[in-house]
Order: C-alpha cells, then structure tokens, then sequence
C-alpha cells in the first residue's frame, strides 16, 4: 500500500508575510490542522482502513524544543564523528595539539544529549529505515540543502533528522508563530508541540493534489505541483476529479471537525487515494494555480462550523473548479521547491527577478530551436 510512490511535498509558507494578514483564523482551526490532532482519524485504528502515511508521533520536551530555538546548528556530540586530519607530514606534538584544541571547541559547540527522545527516534528509524520528519503543521524542507541526499527530506540517520529540524527556518515558525493568525488565542489552548516521523516513500509530485473545502463543500482543486506542466494530467483530467471527490466524500467530509480546510491527496499508479497532509483555509496557505484567496476561493466567504445551520447550503450554487497547469509556458517561474533548497539569503527579490528573466530567455531560446529543426 503505497509503498513504492511517494514523493513528499508539504507545508508551505504563504509569499505573504504574516505579519501582515489581518488575523482571521481559529485556535481550533489551527490546532485541528496539526498532525498529532488529525492523524489518528484516518491511520486505520478508527475506520479500519489506513488512507495516510505511516507515521510515528513523539511528544518534544521543553529542552528539546529551547535546543531547537537557539542561534547556530550544534548537533549532540553523540550523533557527530570526531573528525582528524590527515597529519602525514606533521609531528607527534602537531596531531596531539589539533586533539586538545579540537576537544575544547567541541565541549563548546556540542549540544545537550536526548537519550530518551534519541532512543525513541533510533527506533522509528530502524523499523522505517527512512524518515521524513515534520513538526504539528511544517516539515523543515526549507533544510533539505544540509541533506546530502537529494530526494527531498529523506533522512537515514539521527543526525540527519536534527540537522534538518535545527537549521530550518519552518521548523521554528512552528514553535513560535503557529498562531500568530488568531482572532482568540489562549496560551491554554496550544496544542502540545511533536515530532511526526513519517516512512519515507518516493511519491511522484504529478500526483499530488489540493482540496479547497470551504462551508463543508470541495469548491476547489489545484494541481500541487504548480511549477511543472504534465500534458497526461489534461488527458485524465475528469477521471481524476472524480476520484479526489468520491474519496473526499466518502472518507473525509464528515469525519474532519472543520468546516474550511485544505487537504492535500496523492493517487498512486494503482488509483489508491491517500492522505498527505491538511492545512487552514487561507493564508499561510497557498492557494496555488488558484493564485490569492479572492475570487473563486474568497476566504470572506467561509464561516465557522457554529456560525450557520446548514452550512453547505452557502455553497450550492459553487461550482467546482479543478485547475491543472495548461501549458509548459505556464511554469515559467522558479518553485518554492527552489525557494527551499538553498539558504534564503540567495532569493532577495532582485535575485528572484533575475531568475526569471534567465528561465524565460531559456525558454525562449529552445523554443526557438525546435522550430530550426
């Protein structure tokens, strides 16, 4: 079962800062989005059929989250390898000095340990093999350029998956401005902060898609994979569409608490449907091929589950819009996988246009080259 077809995309951090957008969201709504809230709903043990990834969910301690907080990328030093250089040429003297000097700065460097939270980690890895980690609501992928492996956020080993979580910037957006949207927040109220260790799978991105549920009705889809064109997408679009709602019905509509939501769905090559992730209806979400969330998706429009009896009704003159990229023109611009595979600093907005103009004089020129063959 969906062994064999994953690739991970998740949480996304809306263009928007937010800061800016007028607080508009639920503490309910926000914690009914984090995995450790939902994820029991759909792993089988509720409705005897497992429609997510496998996953494990550890509860983080105070220390452990006050590490991830703190300035700079130190690993516990039980997780890192001492590491001496080669000293063919040098003294006796010369390497025992390097040993002492390099000892002072790792009792410097070094973290504190974990060893339960280790213990519990090395053991999901050793029945998963590979991991990709996530907090309640964010996975770190804005890290993946620390990973030597390049499927995304495929981690193999404890150090990996500490290195990730404490070099990302989405990792500590969780731990401090996950309500920062709130019309009533209550410090009472915070859901209790995890680590979800997902079994890695290699998902192809084609087959990923975004449910826009507004009012307690599927008004929306989006292909996920907004920066590439897929020419078999537009041949099978209405099978698709047809799947992603018979599944949303049958499985999810009246099993989530939430009235507007977002989920994201995967098919496999075998037309399995299966559970990704779900995430707030509207900012920081992205709304995707959708653009903003005016228009089709006006997030005025959505209520709360207690504001309205017969809440779908609201909807039922929507139609249901799915929107695939048409073209391969269409695409020119880089992905926010882009966006998080190297440090931020790289995309100031100068450097964003300057990409730009260089995808497009691409495009142009091989476009012009096809048409000389």
């Amino acid at each position: 079962m969906l062994q064999d077809e994953n690739y991970f995309s998740n949480e996304e951090h809306s263009e928007v800062e937010e800061e800016e957008i007028e607080p508009f969201l639920t503490m309910n709504e926000i914690n009914s989005c984090s995995i450790s809230n939902w994820y029991n709903l759909f792993d089988g043990k509720t409705n005897n059929k497992r429609i997510t990834l496998l996953t494990k969910i550890l509860h983080l301690p105070d220390d452990f989250i006050n590490y991830l907080l703190q300035d700079g990328v130190t690993l516990p030093k039980s997780l890192t390898n001492d590491y001496i250089p080669n000293f063919s040429s040098d003294s006796e003297d010369e390497k025992e000095k390097y040993k002492t000097n390099n000892s002072e700065e790792e009792e410097e460097l070094s973290a504190p340990e974990f060893p339960k939270l280790q213990f519990e980690i090395s053991e999901i890895l050793e029945s998963y093999e590979h991991i990709f980690p996530k907090l309640n609501w964010s996975a770190p992928k804005d890290a993946q350029f620390m990973l030597s492996e390049s499927k995304l956020l495929k981690c193999s080993s404890l150090s990996d998956i500490f290195l990730v979580l404490k070099s990302s910037n989405f990792i500590s957006h969780d731990l401090e401005k996950a309500y920062l949207n709130c019309i009533d927040y209550d410090k009472e109220l915070e859901v209790g902060k995890v680590l979800a260790l997902r079994k890695w799978y290699d998902i192809h991105p084609a087959n990923e898609f975004r449910c826009f549920i507004r009012n307690k009705r599927l008004i929306g889809i989006s292909q996920r994979d907004d920066a590439n064109f897929y020419p078999f997408l537009l041949e099978e679009k209405e099978e698709i569409e047809e799947k992603l709602v018979n599944f949303w019905e049958s499985y999810i509509k009246d099993i989530f608490p939430l009235s507007r939501y977002t989920v994201d769905l995967y098919i496999t090559r075998k037309g399995n449907v299966f559970i990704i992730d779900f995430n707030v209806y509207g900012p920081p979400t992205r709304p995707l091929l959708f653009e903003d969330w005016n228009g089709h998706l006006d997030v005025n429009k959505s209520k709360l589950n207690n504001e309205i009896e017969n809440i779908e009704e609201l909807e039922k003159d929507t139609e249901l819009i799915f929107k695939l990229v048409g073209s391969s023109e269409k695409v020119m611009r880089p992905s926010v996988q882009m966006y998080s595979g190297v440090p931020e600093d790289f995309f100031s907005m100068e450097n964003v246009e300057k990409m730009q103009e260089f995808l497009e004089k691409q495009q142009r020129s091989q476009e012009k080259e096809e048409k000389e063959k």
